[in-house]
């Protein structure tokens, strides 16, 4: 075992599946900037369950891989799911600030904002 899961298990209590997927990301001040703007511009889901629900769409096993994965596991299964955003364009990109983003960046970034202090 390794990251999060590993500590969250040594803690005796469980992750939840928004904080576990804020944790693997890097520059979380700049991911939590995205995921409010994001957010304002509505673009995302405007909460938790919503957006893992969209994300439960758009990455394959997503549970499965929050429950037993790494935290490379994750972060591959998120790009996979961001690449394919990518590949079929339309719905699977969004705009937000200027950015084009894949819509499964935008709601991970979302969960960071979500799970950030203002």
């Amino acid at each position: 075992m390794a990251g999060t899961a590993a500590r969250a298990l040594l803690s005796g209590r469980a992750t939840a599946p928004g904080e576990r997927l804020a944790s693997v990301i890097g520059h979380r001040d700049a991911a939590a900037r995205v995921g409010r703007d994001a957010l304002v511009a509505g673009v995302v889901e405007p909460d938790v369950p919503g957006l893992l629900a969209g994300l439960r769409e758009a990455v394959t096993n997503l549970d499965d891989v929050l429950r037993d994965g790494s935290d490379d596991d994750l972060r591959a299964a998120l790009d996979g799911a961001r690449r394919h955003d990518f590949a079929g364009r339309g719905e699977g990109v969004t705009r937000v600030h200027g950015w084009v983003v894949a819509r499964t960046e935008a709601r991970v970034c979302a969960l960071v904002a979500l799970a950030s202090p203002a």
